[in-house]
């Protein structure tokens, strides 16, 4: 059988010997002290690195790294960091960072967004400013850690700004005319260093600082500084709400919170992230993005972990239904009460959520399918335009099987359905009646 051929190119074949560096080195000259060590004791040489020329650099990459910091506060054009390595690395530091986070969001004005006119200046109109803000509230370095790190600093100068405007005497007696901003800052830092010693002891988290200013024997001024939120309020002490506010965020209607916020995992650096948002103002577009879309798999992502503050920010709680007190106050009577001070919010009704309407499907799916305990139910019915339907039959057989295993979630949650039963069927007397079997 004759051999088969393999088409191709035929390649000579080639004696293998060894490298010539390891060949012996009788032919070489006598070392020469000023040549290549390296050839002189049998070394490989060296590879040649490739040299690039070097780019020259442009204009403004030259600038010293305080004009570049000023150009870039006049123009604020974020996209400015990204044009080369040069001006992200000029530009990547925490005083840039934070000075234009404070210029973008917070206020020397107090309540309102008259800060917002300067950047229309520079930006041309309100929306320009809100692109702005949402686009700092996508970058990465935008997270719980920086807002932590900020809220001092804000602190501390509202409270020197404050001080001097109103000339108030100091905590310690200093008349304003004397007071120094080393005193406002050394009290700032006792301030937080108070906070953390009480973290690291395990004890319970403080929602706010708080002083009194003496204006006269009939007033007595209130100032109150949110730790979570990063909201200093100015007002009379028996008088509510304050006089005046400054935020740390304070956000433009058209201001986006970023989907990064909106889903699971729900980790308590996430929730308070968007907890301070909410109370900025930020809101979500549900018309011209999949943020809503992204905030439903989130409400169902904190169903499944059973994260009762991710739910609560989720579903707004204006409550504007007449379920009966008794309903809410016999199970959950820590509702209106411990929950505030956990999430270190002095007024939880100033949250509205980030708009999910509940319904019973979310009721079906977080009672059946993920099994959450009652305060979860609690805040869903509780939920804004909760829908008042017919008693639900898979709802209501999850119940009675619950109460007959002393459940006490099946008990309430058959009360609950009772009522909405008679109520719905008051709002349409043709409905005819609901019988439940117990």
């Amino acid at each position: 059988m004759p051999p088969i051929k393999v088409r191709g190119k035929k390649r000579r074949k080639i004696p293998h010997e060894s490298p010539s560096w390891l060949r012996p080195s009788n032919h070489l000259r006598p070392c020469d002290p000023f040549s290549d060590s390296r050839a002189s004791i049998g070394e490989p040489p060296r590879k040649k690195s490739r040299t690039h020329p070097s780019r020259v650099l442009a204009s403004l990459e030259r600038l010293p790294t305080e004009l570049l910091e000023e150009v870039f506060f006049w123009c604020l054009n974020i996209n400015l960091p990204k044009a080369s390595p040069v001006l992200s690395s000029a530009l990547s530091s925490f005083h840039v960072k934070s000075q234009l986070f404070f210029k973008a969001f917070s206020s020397d004005h107090g309540d309102g967004l008259q800060h917002s006119e300067e950047l229309i200046d520079i930006l041309y109109s309100k929306q320009d400013v809100a692109n702005l803000q949402s686009s700092i509230l996508r970058l990465r370095w935008m997270t719980t850690e920086f807002l932590r790190l900020c809220r001092p600093i804000f602190f501390e100068r509202t409270l020197w700004r404050l001080s001097k405007s109103f000339q108030w005497q100091w905590i310690d007696g200093t008349p304003a005319a004397k007071l120094t901003h080393a005193q406002v800052e050394r009290f700032v830092q006792e301030a937080y260093r108070y906070i953390r010693e009480r973290e690291e002891a395990g004890k319970e988290k403080l929602g706010h600082l708080g002083w009194s200013y003496i204006v006269s024997d009939e007033q007595t001024i209130d100032i109150q500084f949110e730790v979570l939120t990063g909201i200093v309020s100015l007002g009379d002490t028996h008088a509510w709400p304050p006089a005046r506010r400054w935020k740390l965020i304070n956000c433009l209607d058209e201001c986006r919170i970023p989907e990064k916020l909106l889903h699971g995992p729900w980790t308590d650096e996430k929730c308070e992230f968007l907890t301070v948002l909410l109370r900025g103002g930020a809101t979500v577009d549900w018309i011209n993005s999949t943020s809503g879309e992204v905030a439903e798999w989130g409400l169902y992502d904190a169903f499944k972990e059973h994260n009762e503050r991710a739910v609560r920010l989720i579903i707004p709680n204006r409550f504007r239904q007449s379920f009966p007190h008794d309903l809410f106050v016999s199970e959950l009577h820590f509702y209106t009460s411990t929950i505030a001070c956990r999430d270190n919010i002095k007024h939880e009704k100033e949250i509205f959520g980030v708009g999910v309407t509940p319904s019973m499907e979310h009721l079906r799916i977080a009672a059946i399918d993920c099994d959450c305990p009652l305060e979860i139910l609690a805040v869903i019915l509780k939920g804004e335009n909760f829908p008042l339907e017919r008693k639900d039959p898979a709802l209501t057989s999850w119940a009675l099987q619950k109460k007959v295993e002393g459940d006490k979630r099946g008990e309430w949650l058959l009360n609950v359905l009772d009522w909405m039963s008679i109520y719905w069927e008051m709002d349409d007397p043709d409905a005819g009646e609901f019988q439940r079997s117990s």
